[in-house]
């Protein structure tokens, strides 16, 4: 038998026991989010200013070129 089947045999809540490496996967894991997110919103927020900047440049020209 399994160890699955000889718990769920036995009765009671089937509980697994937890791997040492698991908590280190987790974190790791967690740290690749972290950076994965921290790069993507950045970029996002780079492409945001480069996009605001050249509005602001633009409606700069439109109203130097009506008035002068």
């Amino acid at each position: 038998m399994t160890i699955l089947r000889t718990l769920t045999v036995m009765g009671g809540a089937v509980r697994l026991p937890k791997r040492a490496s698991s908590r280190g996967q987790a974190l790791v894991e967690y740290l690749l989010m972290s950076l994965m997110l921290l790069f993507v919103f950045t970029g996002l927020y780079r492409v945001l200013q480069v996009q605001l900047k050249m509005t602001f440049q633009k409606a700069g020209y439109a109203i130097l070129y009506a008035y002068y």
